[in-house]
């Protein structure tokens, strides 16, 4: 879907589990990307000065929403990133629950604090920044953008969001569902460009601060060009976490643990469980029960309420995982379980 005169265009969303395309998307052009991130500067101008009361009842509606379209919206998930419609399910309560939460505590949150000084009245306030660009992954599509958004929007900031380009799917029904609740328009705007165009976005006057949630050489490039704007910016990278188990550890709640860990989301996941570091006094009982449970995983179709984990994000990412298989074993390791593809696209 490039166009052979133009270096990007758009992007094509295809289903992981059958290879499938959903659909193609059009990215939009720097002069209309420009134009929807006016709209959103002009929409901070009354959105900053609502009400608390209005901002609540809007995020308490927009709960409301999200769970009455939330299988929906599961079903949209599992097929569009290969989430398990179980997970899916559980993604859209997080979601409804965060709006709720900010809704809740908004008050608490934005009021000033005093602060005792030698001047007759000191006090720290909480005021909008103006225009955010959240910059957003494909692993949590609905919960990586509302935990962002409930929290900016209850603020009193108006938002922009670039998602992943395969979860376009998500994104546009994002955007309805802020709809639907009764936001009002330029408050909330899905932008669907390529990421080499958030650096122009960041640069325009009335962008204050970007959150991004992704990788680390894509943070330090977005970070570096936020701070040479200075303009704020808040980055979740990539991890590298290491489950520990030390020999006064229960075998069963540690194995249990380390299956939930290693398999959430197909294990795509940045606190998912990469790594295990067991100590050699609990070894010999840990690694066979950790293998059981793992074979008990049912892996297939993400549709299927029985299903535990679905398929990778994309062929590519299933490859590069398989060939760190291969590596490790190249260099020592042994297989306990698996240690082949599946068959699937």
């Amino acid at each position: 879907f490039f166009s052979p005169s133009m270096e990007w265009h758009g992007t094509v969303s295809v289903n992981p589990a059958t290879g499938v395309e959903i659909g193609e998307y059009q990215y939009l052009s720097d002069e209309e990307a420009e134009e929807v991130t006016a709209c959103a500067g002009e929409a901070f101008k009354s959105w900053r000065k609502s009400s608390l009361v209005t901002r609540a009842s809007l995020l308490n509606e927009l709960a409301a929403v999200l769970r009455r379209r939330a299988e929906e919206l599961a079903v949209m998930m599992a097929q569009e990133m290969g989430k398990p419609i179980k997970e899916g399910r559980g993604e859209m309560e997080k979601c409804a629950w965060v709006c709720e939460y900010y809704a809740q505590h908004l008050p608490q949150f934005l009021a000033p604090e005093h602060v005792a000084t030698s001047n007759q009245k000191s006090f720290v306030t909480f005021q909008p920044l103006g225009v955010i660009l959240i910059v957003m992954p494909w692993n949590f599509p609905f919960w990586q953008v509302f935990r962002q958004a409930a929290c900016g929007l209850s603020a009193g900031n108006t938002m922009l969001l670039k998602h992943a380009s395969n979860v376009m799917t998500c994104a546009n029904a994002i955007q309805s569902v802020i709809d639907e609740a009764g936001f009002p328009p330029g408050v909330f705007t899905n932008l669907p460009i390529a990421g080499r165009q958030c650096n122009r976005v960041l640069e325009h006057p009335q962008v204050r601060g970007v959150a991004l949630t992704g990788s680390t050489p894509v943070g330090k490039e977005l970070g570096a060009h936020a701070g040479r704007l200075l303009k704020r910016a808040v980055l979740e990278l990539g991890g590298a976490d290491s489950y520990i188990i030390l020999e006064d550890a229960d075998v069963e709640v540690a194995a249990a643990a380390c299956k939930a860990g290693r398999t959430l989301n197909c294990g795509q996941s940045c606190i998912g469980a990469k790594r295990f570091i067991v100590t050699e006094a609990i070894y010999d009982k840990f690694v066979p029960r950790f293998v059981e449970l793992m074979s008990q995983v049912t892996v297939g179709d993400p549709l299927d309420a029985d299903t535990d984990m679905g398929p990778m994000v994309n062929t590519k990412s299933r490859a590069e995982v398989h060939q760190q298989v291969m590596d490790s074993v190249a260099s020592g390791a042994t297989v306990l379980l698996g240690g082949h593809l599946l068959p699937g696209p």
